[in-house]
């Protein structure tokens, strides 16, 4: 009686607890998630730095102005002594002032660099795709996190469920038990075998209890909210994949977020390549510049003068001692590398998808086939009831045919689980989980 008291307590304790909890749907879940996730806004940081990368390839456009300005300390200056009539003083020349002080403002402006900077362009453009589709990525993967998260919660809830219903009927069983027990039809060791029963599924209650409690505390960090644990509003429901699995494959090609990101890497290794390929090309530019400085008139070292140039400058790299063939040899190698990698996953997605089919499929063969064992082992246990109650069988019969009905039922719920989890790695395979839009 004591443990009981002690179960209800707890029971109770649950109770209030689950209670204070916030109540969030699927659709309200996914959305806290997106919000919180810290590696979402890390992806969001990287697309930002992308950004900034596309406008510093723009800015090559641009003209360049740069200020420069020294100071020098001459120690010994050149002077020249000489008369300008006989009998006055001699005079002295003095070549250069002893501080010498200059202003530099200068101008270079691209006219034509073989269009690389043009390249450059594509490829900080490209580079910012790139980030997008790992955005993309992180999105799905939080996605399939979310629901493995929620859905795993419901399969516990609903685990505590079954347990609760089997204390009662070990509860029954015992009362049922006890009474036989006083009117001398049973000896103690039955009754103490009730007993047994009973205090086993107390605390394999209080065990399915811990365990939904860690699947919210995952939930919960899932979402974005650890300090606050969250009850799933929802039921685990049985939607069968109606899609046809050709039609699934080919989905799972054009839209798994992987084979865009290699298709993206091609198009940035042939921008490379055109950056490359222009390095060892002629580049024009404009340049100018004003300066200032003092030292030049020997009769007032200290003035000013002031001077500007402005010309066309040509560059062209003859001879780079074969660099631009290496870099050319080595671009091509690493297109060659991504389109082998390219080639595995999507020999890898060939296989999730097939494997998450087979696995969907055998799910539902045993779900429709549990439905009636679990509707059997319901009737098979109210006979044993009523027929131990009246003496006609031994509690070994009614035990085994309770033990059935919970295995029957705890095999489904968990099946069903299997169901929904492969169709997210499916989901994950085809990048949509089209399936759950109806909790969406």
């Amino acid at each position: 009686m004591i443990r009981i008291i002690g179960v209800l307590i707890v029971l109770m304790f649950w109770m209030t607890k689950l209670s204070a909890q916030h109540q969030l749907t699927l659709s309200q879940c996914l959305e806290r998630s997106m919000k919180a996730s810290h590696l979402l806004r890390a992806a969001s940081y990287q697309e930002d730095k992308a950004e900034v990368a596309l406008s510093m390839s723009r800015s090559q456009r641009l003209p360049r102005v740069s200020l420069g300005s020294s100071y020098t300390r001459i120690g010994k200056l050149t002077t020249i002594e000489f008369s300008t009539s006989p009998g006055a003083p001699p005079r002295k020349l003095t070549f250069g002032a002893p501080n010498r002080v200059n202003f530099d403002v200068r101008l270079q402006v691209p006219l034509f660099t073989w269009w690389r900077i043009e390249h450059s362009i594509d490829l900080a453009r490209l580079g910012k795709k790139f980030t997008e589709l790992k955005t993309e990525k992180q999105r799905i993967d939080l996605t399939a996190q979310v629901l493995q998260a929620f859905y795993g919660a419901l399969l516990n809830r609903k685990i505590v469920e079954l347990t609760k219903e089997n204390l009662e009927r070990k509860q029954k069983y015992f009362s049922i038990t006890e009474k036989r027990y006083k009117a001398g039809q049973l000896p103690r060791l039955e009754l103490l075998r009730a007993q047994v029963q009973v205090k086993n599924e107390q605390s394999n209650l209080e065990t399915a209890h811990g365990n939904y409690e860690k699947s919210l505390i995952f939930l919960a960090k899932t979402v974005g909210t650890p300090e606050n644990l969250i009850e799933p509003v929802g039921e685990l429901t049985f939607t069968p994949v109606t899609d046809d699995p050709s039609t699934i494959l080919k989905r799972a090609l054009a839209r798994r977020i992987e084979l865009q990101q290699f298709a993206m890497q091609e198009k940035m290794i042939d921008a490379q390549q055109r950056i490359i390929a222009s390095a060892n090309k002629p580049n024009l530019s404009l340049f100018s510049s004003y300066s200032m400085l003092n030292g030049f008139d020997p009769m007032n070292p200290e003035k000013f003068f002031t001077n500007y140039n402005i010309g066309v400058q040509l560059s062209w790299a003859l001879f780079d001692g074969f660099n631009t063939r290496y870099q050319r040899q080595s671009s091509q190698l690493d297109r060659m590398a991504v389109q082998e990698q390219k080639n595995e996953i999507e020999e890898l997605i060939r296989m999730q998808v097939r494997q998450a089919l087979v696995s969907i499929k055998q799910a539902e063969q045993k779900i429709t086939a549990q439905q009636e064992n679990i509707r059997l082992a319901k009737e098979t246990l109210e006979m044993a009831q009523t027929q131990y109650e009246n003496g006609f069988i031994s509690s070994l019969d009614l035990l085994d045919a309770q033990k059935v009905l919970l295995q029957m039922e705890m095999a489904y719920w968990q099946t069903l689980f299997g169901h929904v989890t492969a169709k997210i790695e499916l989901g994950k395979a085809m990048g949509s989980f089209h399936w759950f839009e109806d909790q969406l």
